[in-house]
């Protein structure tokens, strides 16, 4: 597979998140109050009872582009949210952790022993990865979804191409699944069927290796 370019201009970069958002985005920010996931709430705390003894701090996660979706405050009590987007953010204060208006320019590389990437648009993957500590974990929705597609590209790119790339080396560590999604699999005997599109039911966890 071919080197790709990940150098957007700026006036691109603003209608791919015109568009993102449009389209529902990381979570469209409500009118009232923000999104709270059930199923995803069970995604993250058997990540965090799985992979938490291997973190720093097992409280503590990054959710950059997390639009106004508050879920992981239920399982991480020091998340950060972090996303551009300011009537998000403001319906994300005081629950739990820190809801910071900015990008990911705030956050050190190499800094984050977990981030959480549910629907981020593509021009800010390369940041996501690398804000990722070395042996720190990505959480990220399988399937048709824009980290987990560019995780699986460079997955399947040649060596030299992915040095070329200059982002780090993932590594594929485990599928996480709700009972939701077992329960759907069992009655329609297909392996990621999601009845709603706004929820993400598979997730999977991948390791930085460099």
């Amino acid at each position: 597979m071919g080197e790709r370019n990940w150098d957007v201009p700026q006036a691109q970069k603003r209608g791919l998140l015109k568009m993102y958002r449009s389209k529902g985005g990381a979570a469209r920010t409500p009118s009232a109050k923000p999104y709270i996931y059930v199923n995803e709430t069970e995604i993250y705390s058997r990540f965090k009872n799985r992979f938490g003894v291997q973190m720093r701090d097992p409280e503590r996660a990054i959710y950059p582009a997390c639009g106004a979706d508050a879920t992981p405050s239920r399982v991480f009590s020091k998340i950060m949210f972090l996303d551009p987007d300011r009537d998000a953010i403001e319906l994300l204060k005081g629950r739990g952790g820190i809801a910071v208006d900015g990008g990911l320019e705030l956050i050190r590389h190499g800094s984050a022993d977990c981030v959480i990437a549910r629907r981020p648009p593509y021009y800010i993957i390369p940041a996501i990865f690398s804000i990722v500590a070395k042996g720190g974990f990505l959480l990220t929705p399988l399937g048709y979804n824009p980290t987990s597609s560019v995780l699986c590209a460079l997955d399947e790119m040649p060596a030299a191409g992915r040095a070329r790339s200059a982002l780090p080396t993932f590594i594929f560590v485990e599928s996480l699944l709700s009972r939701g999604t077992a329960k759907i699999c069992q009655k329609h005997r297909q392996e990621f069927l999601v009845p709603n599109y706004d929820e993400e039911l598979a997730w999977g966890v991948w390791k930085r290796a460099d």
